[in-house]
């Protein structure tokens, strides 16, 4: 995924290990405002497409349980008659993110999980899960994000009888 974003020309964060695919606040929103930049509705849309071709493919397809679309603050206090505290902003800022780019690609509320579930979903976490240190603005910068994170679907009982199996052959 990361690939063919860099061909569509979109340059984005990847913590493998997570399992999140992070943008800076800079391309998508303007500090202390939720409504999403012209160039960072490019960057959701592109993203919205790559996304549905990846979930579509053979290769992930129902593999993923949740694609939650997180809003993320620094710790600098906001208080506006819109967005009374960072919660407010982190999360409208996650609903803008998933509005734009659902709209630009309405399949995408198509997309369920092995369950029959919705795959997206949106939080806020103001500044409770900070990836830098609030201390200097670099930091407050980082953490100033939308992190999509992926979340996969559990091994079936069957996936899971193969793992015991293994493990009891490797045990001897």
């Amino acid at each position: 995924m990361q690939e063919e974003l860099k061909r569509e020309g979109i340059t984005v964060t990847i913590d493998e290990q997570h399992g999140i695919l992070r943008i800076s606040e800079g391309v998508l929103f303007d500090v202390g405002l939720a409504d999403v930049k012209p160039q960072g509705q490019v960057v959701i849309k592109k993203l919205g497409n790559v996304l549905e071709v990846a979930l579509n493919s053979e290769k992930f397809k129902g593999r993923v349980e949740t694609i939650f679309i997180e809003g993320h603050t620094d710790n600098v206090p906001i208080v506006t008659e819109i967005f009374p505290s960072n919660w407010e902003l982190s999360t409208k800022r996650a609903i803008n993110t998933w509005l734009t780019m659902s709209g630009a690609n309405p399949n995408l509320m198509t997309l369920l999980n092995d369950k029959g579930e919705m795959i997206f979903s949106v939080s806020g976490y103001s500044d409770t899960r900070p990836i830098a240190e609030n201390s200097t603005e670099a930091g407050r910068r980082d953490n100033r994000r939308i992190d999509i994170r992926f979340s996969m679907t559990p091994p079936s009982e069957k996936d899971i009888d193969i793992v015991g199996f293994v493990r009891e052959e490797l045990a001897r």
